[in-house]
């Protein structure tokens, strides 16, 4: 009898195992589009922010009295 009931507990444990990994996927995947969107959102802004950095240099270059005769 003895090698039954270890064999229904490591059911139930494998089953309970297997249960937390479910509603782990499951909450993963509910809250998968919102965290799509703060990823594109954090793209975006870095993305942004990288060509205002870029237009910064320009800008600078230009009123250099190198550039202008002026």
């Amino acid at each position: 009898m003895k090698n039954w009931t270890d064999a229904a507990a490591i059911d139930a444990t494998t089953a309970t195992i297997a249960a937390e990994k479910a509603i782990g996927a499951a909450r993963s995947a509910v809250n998968a589009p919102q965290k799509a969107a703060e990823n594109a959102e954090a793209a975006r802004a870095e993305r942004i922010r990288r060509e205002l950095v870029s237009e910064e240099g320009s800008w600078l270059g230009r009123l250099m009295p190198k550039r202008n005769a002026w």
